[in-house]
């Protein structure tokens, strides 16, 4: 998977002529992707599916440039084994560094980091510490980077994004604890001052507010992992929400899914700091092999009414019709297309989520395809007319929406590419008609 990031606009260097887009993409094992134009070879292997998130990637050479990767791993052979990597897509080496924060010990010396023009570079967290669970902070001072982190278990690798702010406030749409699976939270306070949060959850047998999440103390450069599972047992649905009570902080969602063969994958991802009005997702897909559901979460204290719109690229009437959602105060709802009479399977398509009024929400979307749709959707199989569509890898991908567009975005890509793997790059552009252009660097910076 690869992480990528627009460019601010007044910036000054923003090609004038480019649709404003907004851009995921999609890295699949075996070389498999399908689009609109045909059908390509099935899979020759299984593999995690991973649909990045973007993130936001420093306007301005010589501004400082600062990343939190807070979920993942750092003992040997651990289950989300955690790896940050620094991309710089400028045209000068940038210098900066690499603190890790173990849990239950204090921060590591700093690691000096130097990343040359057009080069990315990766750490390892378990090469400097030993920890059931390590973040890391990153801080350039010579120019933008890009920093994702990946998580790889036995069976398993995703990459997400880090996050390039702290919040007071952190939601998270989707997690589930049910049999097979656990869903932790990485609480990361890399700050010289203590926080002190409350964690509440919504599921799909309502709220929940466990006492020994409330008022938790997280102290100063401290990481604290929640093993959710402990207080919402076997829940399907496991929507999070974060709030400080004094202080700020990062927030993680690392989760594992086990199919039905006993197989079990591990995604990372960032929770949300802050709710908008305004969701897309460039690229989407739903057919009798492959789970798409959306969670969509509402954290204030009022009703919010959403319209989720699924885009074909045909003609608006024959497209389906828009899902009118009502979230109560706090709650959150899950759609998963595949149960939808509206949606006609197979279908390939982007998707545009709106709140009305001035309630905004969260919204994440998860893929599960291969034996892992099952796990959501055990009758997945008998769902639509059989696919034409060539099936994805076996695999579970979680991300949040975007919610901006932009002209110019950076794409990074992943360290874990080899041999038949490829990356896919997909754009929707909301305003129509223009086009689009790509400039493909090599790691050492050649075009």
């Amino acid at each position: 998977m690869t992480t990528s990031g627009p460019v601010d606009g007044r910036s000054g260097r923003r090609p004038l002529r480019l649709p404003v887009l907004v851009l995921v993409v999609l890295v699949l094992a075996a070389a498999v992707w399908v689009r609109e134009d045909g059908v390509v070879a099935p899979p020759t292997a299984a593999a995690s599916v991973s649909a990045s998130e973007l993130a936001t990637v420093a306007p301005d050479p010589g501004m400082a440039s600062t990343w939190f990767c807070a979920g993942g791993t750092a003992v040997p052979d651990g289950y989300a084994d955690h790896i940050v990597t620094v991309t710089n897509p400028g045209t000068q080496a940038v210098n900066g560094t690499l603190i890790v924060f173990p849990t239950k010990a204090d921060p590591a010396p700093a690691v000096a980091l130097h990343v040359d023009a057009g080069a990315s570079t990766s750490v390892r967290l378990g090469d400097i510490v030993v920890a059931d669970f390590a973040a890391a902070q990153v801080e350039m001072q010579d120019g933008p980077v890009i920093v994702d982190h990946e998580v790889r278990g036995p069976t398993s690798r995703d990459v997400g994004r880090c996050s390039t702010r702290a919040s007071e406030t952190w939601s998270v749409p989707w997690g589930r604890t049910v049999l097979g699976s656990t869903m932790r939270l990485a609480l990361f306070n890399p700050f010289p001052g203590d926080a002190v949060v409350d964690v509440t959850f919504d599921t799909e047998d309502g709220y929940r507010r466990p006492e020994a999440y409330q008022a938790m103390l997280v102290r100063s450069r401290q990481l604290v992992v929640l093993n959710v599972e402990d207080v919402v047992t076997r829940r399907d649905r496991v929507s999070a929400q974060v709030v400080a009570r004094s202080g700020r902080l990062v927030v993680d969602r690392i989760q594992t899914v086990t199919d039905a063969g006993g197989t079990t994958l591990t995604t990372v991802g960032p929770g949300a700091p802050s709710a908008a009005s305004t969701w897309f997702f460039p690229e989407g897909r739903v057919d009798n092999g492959t789970l798409e559901a959306f969670y969509l979460f509402n954290p204030a204290d009022v009703t919010a009414d959403v319209e989720l719109t699924l885009l074909t690229g045909a003609d608006p009437a024959s497209q389906p019709e828009p899902f009118q959602l009502r979230l109560g105060p706090g709650t959150a709802t899950e759609l998963i297309l595949n149960r939808e009479p509206r949606v006609a399977q197979p279908m390939i398509h982007a998707t545009a989520v709106q709140a009305s009024g001035d309630v905004p929400v969260v919204v994440e979307r998860v893929l599960a395809s291969g034996g892992f749709a099952a796990t959501f959707l055990p009758d997945i199989a008998a769902g639509g007319a059989p696919s034409a569509l060539a099936p994805l890898p076996a695999g579970v991908a979680a991300s949040l929406g975007q919610p901006v567009v932009a002209t110019r975005w950076f794409v990074t890509p992943s360290t874990t590419l080899a041999g038949t793997d490829v990356a896919v790059v997909s754009l929707l552009n909301p305003g129509g008609g223009d086009t689009v252009r790509f400039r493909a660097l090599a790691p050492d910076g050649a075009e």
